[in-house]
């Protein structure tokens, strides 16, 4: 223990008689301190200037009339705005507002649609119309600002629908705007006109039982006399049954053929597209053929033959062609002759083509070559060919309409019979289902009309009770006072149903400003700052001039001994930042002392973390400490609640020493829970003992490795 205070009175000694030292030691401990109040200031209550960013509004709509009562739902909604300083509203035209949006002058803008009263109106007139606004936001400009100003947007709509509901109130208070006097003069009329008119329906019902006393006589007559048919009905329903079967059977057929036609129409089409495309292809191919016949004959010959193949298939459509055009002739009764002839002479084309491909392969294999006179005959044919082709499907597309029409014209005659026939059909066994049901039904109506009679009478007697009470209301005051209340003021009557609920705010562990909610993340992080820096300008080894002087010390005692001063000056930097927190800033702080004491207890834990990470592993140790703050800012949970990081922050957050330092501010400023305090104490505790792992027992294996890496670090003349 000697050691360990000699090392640290040596270290106090040193500082003392060297004043440029002392100067180092005063910017050290005051560093920590700027580098959080200024964090801490410049987010000290940003959302109370959102009076600040500019929204540009644009308020297009022209209004709406309802018999008398003009209503500009744009204008209440600009005028309630101008009395709200949420947002810089800036009121300008369309054009500004793109504009300004666009190049940056604004941070949104809305432009409130020329329709907008119409449609919020549209009731009145039973089209409903959504009623829009245009939203733009310049999301580039800044990366808070879009939230702030969703936030503006959100005040617009509420406005709106305020004014919406304001509108509709207003218009029914209107129609109900009648005086006192009216209300009072006419109540006692309206009384005695329900009286007079309930007496008058209590005589009334006397003649309606009377009525269904000779409705159910004629029921039971009814009645025997289906009896003395009911042989009869069931073979009608039978014979009605067979012919509906019929009529679904020819619909079905009529479907089935126009399906058919269509098909062959589409079909024959599309063969005589194919053979159009084969027979380019063919004409390509002969081109190139014949003018590699000096080079390859065999080649050239084989290739002739397989032309002929091909040939002899476009041969094979064409006569389905025809055969499928002569069935279409003969059924729809059409003049297809043109057509039928092109087909012909296109077929009879493609045969000459065969034929010349053949034995101009023949010719090839057995002299090797082909004379001008076959080549010039083989492109001549090839391009009739094409030209027939052309001249075919030209004449297809002219009668294909006259195709579909008579398929048309023939369903439509074939289906408006059937749909007679449906009729009939359908229309009959509910005329056999009614005949055979009306027998039971008929004892089912006079048992119903009997209960229906004994209703009426008991509603007779209710009738009569209620005449008693509606003579007791003349002369009462109750109904007059109740609408004169919201008569008299439709204004209240509409802004009761604009805003017919507010919300009453109950803070738990209230904090005053975002500054205030903001200070324990940089709090905490100005205290680890001051310990990086603490190890950049502080040597953590002793140097061999001072392990002579002192004695030699072990790796322990100069550990502690060094790392005493490092407390010390830790202790110091969390004092000034937390006190300065308090009565610099006027942070909100409902405990100091517990506020101070987490601050003691951090600058402790964060300091003998970055103390054995240097001291161990020098250099790497230092960039290890940044890199435990960088993960930090980032995954503590500081700024943005832990549940809203992603995944992998999530799951570091439990092994970061920020955690609980900041849990252990927020207590002592918004109000603590002992419990939740020191258990994030004890938790930020555990710490203690890993750093010490790494000062004490990773330290001893690792010093000759880290010498050698600083001397060769040293030796680059670059790294300090």
């Amino acid at each position: 223990m000697g050691k360990i205070f000699r090392i640290f009175t040596n270290d106090l000694g040193t500082i003392g008689r060297n004043i440029i030292a002392f100067i180092v030691i005063i910017g050290i401990v005051i560093l920590p301190a700027l580098y959080s109040w200024f964090n801490i200031a410049s987010n000290w209550d940003p959302y109370s200037a959102t009076d600040g960013i500019p929204f540009a509004v644009c308020n297009l709509d022209e209004g709406f009339t309802y018999r008398s009562l003009s209503i500009d739902a744009g204008q209440q909604i600009v005028d309630k705005l101008k009395a709200n300083p949420k947002m810089g509203w800036q009121f300008v035209d369309e054009k500004e507002a793109r504009r300004g949006v666009d190049n940056g002058k604004y941070y949104a803008a809305v432009i409130i649609p020329a329709a907008f009263s119409k449609n919020l109106c549209s009731l009145t007139t039973g089209e409903f119309e959504q009623s829009e606004l245009a939203y733009y936001v310049n999301e580039k400009k800044n990366a808070i600002a879009p939230k702030i100003t969703n936030a503006g947007i959100s005040t617009i709509e509420q406005e709106v629908k305020t004014a919406y509901v304001n509108t509709v109130t207003n218009v029914l208070a209107t129609m109900l705007n009648l005086t006192a006097t009216e209300i009072s003069g006419e109540k006692d009329t309206a009384i005695n006109s329900v009286i007079q008119s309930l007496s008058d329906i209590t005589n009334d019902i006397d003649g309606l039982t009377t009525g269904i006393d000779v409705f159910v006589s004629t029921l039971r007559m009814l009645k025997n006399l289906l009896s003395a048919n009911e042989d009869l009905l069931p073979k009608i329903g039978d014979v009605l049954t067979q012919s509906g079967d019929v009529s679904a059977n020819v619909k079905s057929a009529i479907d089935v053929t126009r399906s058919t036609s269509n098909h062959v129409i589409e079909a024959m089409e599309r063969m005589a597209d194919t053979t159009s495309a084969l027979q380019q292809s063919m004409s390509k191919q002969i081109d190139d053929i014949l003018d590699k016949v000096q080079t390859n004959a065999g080649a050239a010959a084989d290739a002739l033959l397989s032309l002929t193949d091909v040939s002899r298939k476009v041969i094979s459509i064409d006569n389905y062609l025809l055969s499928a055009l002569r069935s279409i002739e003969s059924a729809f009764q059409l003049d297809l002759t043109a057509l039928i002839n092109r087909v012909e002479t296109v077929s009879q084309r493609q045969q000459e083509l065969s034929n010349q491909l053949a034995a101009a392969a023949s010719t090839l294999r057995s002299t090797g070559s082909l004379s001008l006179s076959i080549i010039d005959n083989l492109k001549k044919t090839a391009a009739a060919c094409e030209e027939e082709l052309s001249f075919m499907l030209t004449e297809f597309q002219s009668v294909r309409s006259a195709l579909n029409r008579a398929v048309d014209s023939a369903y439509n005659v074939l289906q408006q019979t059937t749909d007679v026939l449906q009729i009939i059909g359908e229309d009959i066994p509910k005329v056999n289902g009614v005949l055979v049901s009306t027998a039971d039904s008929l004892d089912e109506l006079i048992t119903t009309f009997t209960n229906v009679k004994v209703m009426i009478n008991n509603s007779k007697e209710k009738l009569t009770r209620i005449v008693e009470k509606a003579e007791s209301l003349r002369g009462e005051t109750e109904l007059t006072t109740l609408l004169m209340q919201i008569i008299q003021d439709p204004a209240a009557l509409s802004e009761f149903f604009s805003q017919p609920v507010t919300t009453v705010t109950h803070s738990v562990h209230g904090v005053e400003n975002y500054g205030s909610g903001m200070s324990p993340f940089y709090t905490s992080l100005g205290i680890w700052v001051g310990g990086i820096v603490l190890c950049a300008v502080l040597r953590a080894e002793l140097t061999e001039k001072q392990r002579k002087k002192l004695g030699a010390p072990n790796h322990t005692q100069e550990y502690f001994g060094r790392y005493l001063l490092f407390l010390l000056l830790a202790q110091i930097q969390a004092l000034i930042v937390s006190l300065g927190d308090i009565f610099f800033l006027g942070i909100q702080c409902n405990s100091p002392l517990l506020f101070v004491g987490g601050c003691m207890i951090s600058a402790f834990v964060y300091s003998l973390i970055i103390y054995s990470l240097t001291i161990t592993f020098n250099v790497i140790g230092k960039a290890l400490a940044v890199i435990i703050l960088v993960l930090q800012v980032a995954g503590s949970g500081g700024t943005f609640p832990l549940e809203v990081l992603p995944q992998p922050f999530q799951n570091i957050a439990p092994f970061l020493p920020f955690r609980y330092g900041n849990d252990i501010l927020r207590e002592a400023i918004a109000g603590p829970e002992m419990s939740v305090y020191w258990n994030n104490v004890l938790l930020l505790l555990i710490f203690v003992p890993v750093a010490l792992l790494i000062g004490l027992v990773l330290r001893h294996p690792c010093i000759r490795p880290m010498r050698f890496l600083d001397e060769r670090i040293h030796q680059s003349d670059l790294i300090i």
